[in-house]
């Protein structure tokens, strides 16, 4: 069990910098596509500046920081002060005066470009500013590099997930199947020194004002334990010191409220604003998988936090399955890593 650091130390990290946070991409030569979110896909650019401050936790090669949630500068509820730093941009601006802050919120992408490339093009017509990701960024899928370029260029909170972990360590666990344990390899033998080291240095557990981000739980993030039913919420609910938490791991969606005891909830459109709800109620989110759901529905998996609405909503995106699929096959990568993309298992 692993109980959370208090506010304004490193949670589980591997050194005692903090992360530094922007809204969207740096703006720079993106080529032949979309700029935003989903023109990080085509042309990846170097990560540059930097954006107001967030949370507390590591974020690999960004700048310290001393400083809350963006917002308006000041103190509220003895929380760290907030950045008054401005950015490029309109959306950033907008962010910062506080009107509208659309947190799009993904994990497991596993190697899955055209997954990847589908969800940030939804986040961006669907107005998101603020990515935020869960981790395993590799594994499985045929595109590990690409992704991790893509992760590094979105210059968000981002934590590490046990296929991103196993991946630096030179071994997979025993658990791991025979397909798993080689497309780690694949990933290992295509990615270059600085994009391991990013991996390896990436937190298990982000958390700013308000939420809390983990790959897997709570109680034990380096221990890649799963959360699917009521009793394995409430142990992680016990270590949530925020109004919310994202999680991922599953790779199927679910959602959990706690006020005296945990039920589940359906997680479609879910209300958390602390005025419509009772007073210290909190909420669990596990918001699925971009590049290998596994509840049934082949479709990428995120959710959209806003905070004008005070709402979570779970979103599904279509992609190009049969380009991903056969990159798979293409790439020698197992047989059964292609056809489960089409079960959604």
């Amino acid at each position: 069990m692993h109980p959370l650091p208090e506010a304004g130390r490193p949670l589980l990290a591997a050194s005692g910098r903090l992360p530094g946070r922007r809204l969207l991409l740096p703006r720079g030569p993106y080529q032949g596509g979309r700029t935003g979110l989903s023109g990080a896909v085509r042309g990846i650019c170097p990560r540059q500046g930097r954006g107001p401050g967030g949370g507390v936790g590591i974020f690999p090669e960004s700048p310290p920081f001393s400083g809350g949630a963006s917002g308006s500068g000041k103190k509220t509820g003895g929380s760290r002060p907030r950045d008054p730093a401005t950015g490029a941009g309109n959306l950033r601006t907008k962010a910062k005066e506080g009107p509208l802050i659309k947190y799009g919120i993904f994990g497991d992408i596993h190697g899955n470009l055209e997954a990847f490339e589908a969800v940030l093009s939804d986040m961006e017509d669907q107005g998101v500013t603020h990515p935020l990701c869960l981790g395993d960024l590799v594994g499985y899928g045929a595109n590990p590099v690409e992704c991790v370029e893509v992760v590094q260029a979105l210059k968000c909170p981002v934590v590490r997930g046990n296929h991103d972990d196993f991946v630096t360590h030179g071994k997979s666990p025993v658990s791991f199947s025979e397909a798993a344990t080689v497309s780690l390899e694949y990933a290992r033998r295509q990615m270059s020194p600085s994009q391991l080291n990013f991996l390896r240095r990436l937190p298990l557990v982000y958390a700013e004002d308000p939420f809390t981000l983990v790959h897997a739980t709570l109680d034990g993030p380096d221990q890649w334990g799963y959360i699917s039913t009521r009793l394995e919420a409430q142990t992680c609910l016990f270590y949530q010191k925020t109004p919310l938490c994202f999680v991922g791991h599953t790779h199927r969606p679910c959602a959990f409220a706690q006020e005296k005891e945990v039920r589940p909830l359906e997680f479609r459109q879910v209300d958390v604003h602390p005025d419509r709800t009772k007073a210290g109620r909190r909420f669990l989110f596990n918001v699925g998988s971009v590049g290998q759901p596994r509840d049934g529905d082949w479709r990428a998996s995120y959710a959209i936090y806003s905070t004008k609405e005070e709402q979570v909503d779970l979103r599904r995106v279509n992609y190009d399955i049969e380009k991903a699929s056969h990159k798979i096959l293409k790439s020698g990568l197992p047989e059964s890593l292609a056809k489960r993309l089409f079960r959604g298992e």
